[in-house]
């Protein structure tokens, strides 16, 4: 009795000391004790640490790109890690730039249509960068992980950009490039390759998430190819052009070349005045190569001189011509060498001199022969006819005349398309010439009048830039070649010097020079795969080649067609259509990238999905 009497007492002392306790500030710290532990729990089970026996956690869709920030290139290079389907991979918390594991995919982002690349690859299928066939071609998402952040940018880069400017009112417009900053996506294709940006470093990986190599940024996409195909980067570089003596120099900006491969980035011999396809995008390596069997001959050489305000200027200059197959000499109207020309007015100088010398020593041996013979004078000989100098009048035609050869020799020159090749001299005229080398149609028209009944000079010239923009100049095809026509006053520039053009836009024609009929009021965006992209009064729509509407021209936005494929939007959503106007990915993104050799980047606000353009062998 006395044990339990112990332990009757010692329970009666604490509830003692339970009543002098203020239990009020005592219930609010733990319930702020309990908020925190419910929170932390909630957290745990949201990155997948810790589950809830009694919750069933729901499946995850596999989605392109896995926002995985720690991902390092001995991670990617590792095949088991590649490999890996996107959502097995843990979602990193170390990085700002990712974090939070994008939300579950939608059903209709993935249409049944759209198949697994790692399921078709088993199956033999590869990545190609032809253009879109429903037939031969499927559409698959990428499901390797290269760890992407969900973010669409994380900082900004500096790029090229053109800007116009006038000499005088309503005078021509002349591009000037300007750095410019923009939003660098965390995720972008160029030339099939990926380049992800995790804030501390960019790292590139090939069309099927294989690790290439690291990218600090400092290099710029140049939206060309070398002459074996490899996507090209550049560095901006400069270089000195002499005058004739060398006895001055000017600087000029040009570019250092690097090829992007599948073993990294390397050096390149690219030269952009001679291997140029005109258009700088990223376009497929089949863009503008030749597919006839001409060869194209160029000769490269620089120019300085002093211009009208006593200014040494300077350039890298070019002469074109083509050659048929088993030929030696181009055909092109207008070629010439420079060197063979001067190798040739050497010779004639040297044959010159040796003339000079035969005869002075016949006179000489003449003249012995006559004092010899005791002869005083000299025999009479006839005086040398003397030729007539050139009236004002012949100067003059002989002026024009080495004008126009000048007008008609080709200083730019694209690969033949469709049986037709595009040629321009130095002051961006173009025109047109067969198999033969004969000019289709005058591109230059003198025998034209304004309304107000003066003189106007009409031409076919090349497009102000060189970008995406300028797609569907140069290249025939389904029969049409976009062009920049131009006409301007010609008493006007004669005797004021200056050139204002009253019409200036862009025109597709048939190789015969006629007129492509276009929807009234609408205005040419791009043309490529026989499909016009069209705007008028801020809407989009396509026409094919035959003059019918694929899309309607309802569209928010659209950009060009690039191997059969175009990112078109509605409603402030992006997607894709293929040539027959139906639609390939859902109008599910906020932004979806031209299609970049097979690869196609699209991004949403749960992060970035990647697909890809698949052929199989056979």
């Amino acid at each position: 009795m006395a044990f339990f009497g112990a332990i009757a007492d010692f329970f009666e002392r604490i509830f003692e000391r339970f009543d002098r306790v203020n239990f009020r500030a005592a219930k609010r710290v733990a319930l702020a004790l309990l908020f925190v532990l419910c929170a932390a729990a909630a957290w745990l089970y949201a990155v997948g640490k810790w589950d809830l026996t009694f919750i069933e956690r729901p499946e995850r869709k596999p989605v392109a790109v896995v926002d995985n920030t720690d991902v390092k290139p001995s991670d990617a290079d590792d095949p088991a890690d590649t490999d890996e389907p996107a959502d097995t991979a843990e979602p990193s918390d170390t990085d700002e730039g990712g974090g939070e594991e994008p939300p579950e995919t939608p059903k209709e982002r993935q249409p049944s249509a759209i198949a697994m690349m790692s399921d078709l690859c088993a199956d033999g299928w590869y990545v190609t960068s032809g253009d879109y066939d429903p037939t031969l071609h499927r559409i698959a998402v990428m499901n390797y992980a290269i760890g992407t952040p969900t973010q669409y940018t994380l900082r900004q880069r500096n790029v090229y950009a053109p800007s116009y400017e006038y000499e005088y009112e309503y005078g021509e417009a002349k591009v000037v490039y300007n750095l410019v900053a923009e939003d660098r996506p965390t995720l972008e294709a160029y030339g099939g390759y990926l380049f992800v940006d995790i804030a501390s470093d960019i790292i590139v990986f090939d069309s099927y998430g294989n690790y290439v190599t690291g990218f600090d940024g400092s290099l710029y996409f140049a939206g060309t190819r070398d002459k074996n195909g490899a996507p090209l980067l550049y560095s901006p570089a400069t270089r000195n052009i002499y005058n004739k003596d060398e006895s001055r120099y000017v600087t000029v900006d040009t570019k250092n070349y690097y090829a992007l491969t599948p073993n990294g980035i390397v050096a390149s011999d690219y030269v952009d005045e001679v291997y140029s396809r005109g258009v700088h995008a990223d376009l497929p390596a089949s863009y503008g190569a030749q597919t006839e069997p001409y060869a194209r001959s160029v000769v490269v050489n620089t120019a300085a001189k002093l211009d009208l305000k006593g200014t040494l200027t300077g350039w890298v200059r070019t002469l074109w011509g083509f050659t048929a197959p088993g030929g030696e000499e181009p055909y092109t109207v207008g070629w010439y060498d420079p060197e063979k020309l001067a190798e040739e007015a050497k010779k004639a100088e040297e044959s010159r001199l040796e003339e000079e010398s035969r005869l002075a020593e016949e006179s000489r041996i003449a003249e012995e022969s006559r004092k010899a013979a005791g002869e005083t004078e000299p025999a009479e000989t006839e005086a040398p006819v003397k030729e007539p100098k050139p009236t004002a009048k012949e100067r003059f035609e002989a002026a024009k005349a080495a004008a126009e050869q000048w007008d008609r020799t080709p200083t730019v020159a694209f690969n033949y398309s469709e049986g037709y090749a595009c040629v321009a001299n130095e002051k961006g005229q173009m025109w047109f010439i067969d198999r033969d080398g004969k000019e289709l149609f005058e591109t230059r028209d003198l025998h034209k009048y304004n309304a107000v009944g003066r003189p106007v000079v009409e031409n076919l010239l090349m497009p102000l830039t060189n970008g995406i923009e300028s797609l569907g100049f140069y290249y025939f095809d389904h029969g049409l070649v976009r062009v920049r026509r131009q006409s301007y006053d010609e008493d006007q520039e004669k005797t004021y010097h200056m050139k204002r053009p009253e019409y200036d836009d862009d025109e597709l024609i048939y190789a015969t020079g006629e007129k492509f009929t276009l929807a009234e009021g609408y205005d040419i965006i791009s043309y490529s795969n026989g499909m016009i992209l069209l705007e008028k009064n801020g809407k989009y729509g396509f026409m094919d080649y035959t003059g019918a509407w694929i899309v309607q021209p309802d569209l928010d936005g659209a950009k060009p067609f690039v191997e059969g494929l175009a990112p078109i939007c509605r409603g402030g959503k992006w997607g894709v259509v293929d040539t027959a106007g139906d639609v390939v990915i859902p109008l599910d993104y906020d932004y979806v990238q031209t299609t970049s050799s097979g690869v196609i980047v699209c991004h949403y606000a749960g992060g970035w999905t990647v697909f890809a353009k698949m052929g199989q062998a056979g």
